[in-house]
């Protein structure tokens, strides 16, 4: 690994040093490509800018913004935080779907005499 702090493990995501800022950016769950071009683009730098490259104040810069973003809520941990508690109300409000969720069949309109034995079966591997 290299010495720079960036390389190391951010948003849980790891930062290869090998490919472009803009692809690692793109590696964090929550950071589309239009988002990660606007990192890019606000640190003065083109998308194919490789990541071992970064000067130290361009690294200060990207740890900032990568630490604002970590308060937004669609990123990564926010966003799974989100999505079980989205989860959590269908079910408790007894929708429909929240009773297919809670029951283990599809939710979004599969079918269920062929193809729901995969679903139950994927489910009880992951307790979800």
């Amino acid at each position: 690994m290299g010495s720079n702090p960036i390389m190391s493990i951010m948003l849980d995501s790891y930062f290869n040093p090998q490919l472009s800022l803009y692809l690692n950016l793109k590696t964090i769950k929550g950071i589309s490509s239009s988002k990660a071009r606007h990192i890019c683009s606000s640190l003065g730098l083109s998308t194919s800018f490789l990541l071992k490259n970064l000067s130290s104040r361009q690294l200060s810069l990207l740890s900032s913004i990568l630490s604002d973003l970590e308060r937004d809520p669609t990123i990564y941990r926010n966003l799974q935080l989100n999505i079980k508690e989205r989860i959590d109300t269908l079910i408790k409000i007894n929708t429909h779907r929240g009773r297919r969720i809670r029951y283990g069949y599809p939710a979004r309109g599969q079918r269920t005499s062929s193809n729901a034995k995969n679903s139950k079966y994927t489910r009880s591997l992951f307790h979800i």
